[in-house]
């Protein structure tokens, strides 16, 4: 498969090698599958796209889904293919992002008095930072985007 990524700003599509070509406006970038995947179907809110494993809750095995990064949520797909998510992650609901080793990285999610950990496995470390990087980067933004509208909530 080729692997690919596309520039939501100037919507330059590049060779995995050659990423580091780009252009400044690259702010938002996600990888693709070659062939399989259309990339006009997902939104410009898109950061990261890619294949991951998701640990199964009560069986010690790892399931491998497509999964799309965005500005607030991370989805859950059964394939590129597919037009309708499985499961959406909250990103502002994420209290921790944590790296493992191997391509592994995990999130602690909290929603009210419920907690639960998303392990997550990449094919590679390289592309488990990535994966890590993009994750930890998005939620460090809307943490800081939410203690700015609380600041000024305390303010007014």
């Amino acid at each position: 498969k080729k692997n690919g990524f596309w520039c939501s700003g100037c919507q330059a599509v590049v060779h995995r090698g050659c990423r580091s070509q780009i252009g400044p406006c690259a702010k938002f970038v996600f990888k693709r599958a070659g062939k399989t995947a259309n990339v006009q179907t997902w939104s410009t809110d898109t950061i990261l796209a890619g294949w991951l494993k998701k640990k199964k809750t009560k069986k010690n095995s790892w399931e491998k889904s497509w999964f799309v990064l965005q500005t607030n949520h991370l989805y859950k797909f059964e394939s590129p293919k597919k037009a309708k998510h499985s499961a959406a992650y909250d990103l502002n609901a994420v209290t921790a992002v944590d790296r493992g080793d191997k391509g592994r990285f995990s999130l602690q999610l909290t929603s009210g008095p419920m907690s639960k950990v998303l392990h997550l496995n990449a094919s590679n470390g390289e592309e488990g930072g990535e994966w890590f990087r993009a994750v930890d980067d998005t939620v460090k933004k809307l943490q800081t985007a939410a203690s700015q509208v609380d600041a000024s909530n305390a303010i007014g």
